[in-house]
């Protein structure tokens, strides 16, 4: 995928019918208004906010005017500037999900997105092998 910054990712040499391996499956960006979910904390929906610092904040005010009240995680990315950068990133939210589901029974996600628009399409190929049920938002459409 090529994206307006010219900027082309791919998934080349990445499994395509298994989830990415590897990944920090504590890649959670821990802040005082989204804290850490316990281990022993159990919820079939949370929700997973995939955004630049400060931008997240738009997730957070649209969560509270919906009245959305499962838990929050927050995978903070940077600027992407090669495939191995992305595919690790992704790797590292393929693996967060996998232990909330083993941990947390999670069967479902609240995805807020304010990844790149060439980054997106990769991490819908891996979200496929981890969770079935997405609803999807992206940040443009939460502010």
């Amino acid at each position: 995928m090529t994206g307006s910054d010219r900027n082309t990712f791919t998934n080349q040499g990445q499994p395509r019918t298994e989830p990415l391996p590897g990944g920090n499956p504590h890649c959670e960006t821990i802040t005082a208004e989204i804290p850490k979910i316990a281990s022993d904390q159990k919820f079939p929906s949370m929700s997973l906010l995939l955004m630049r610092k400060y931008t997240h904040h738009d997730a957070l005010r649209y969560r509270q005017a919906m009245g959305m009240g499962e838990p929050m995680a927050w995978v903070e990315n940077g600027n992407f500037e090669n495939s191995e950068q992305v595919m690790a990133y992704i790797a590292d939210v393929v693996a967060l999900l996998q232990r909330y589901r083993r941990e947390n029974h999670l069967q479902s996600i609240n995805l807020f997105s304010g990844l790149p628009f060439s980054v997106q399409p990769l991490l819908g190929l891996n979200l496929q092998h981890v969770i079935c049920n997405i609803i999807f938002y992206l940040n443009s459409a939460i502010r």
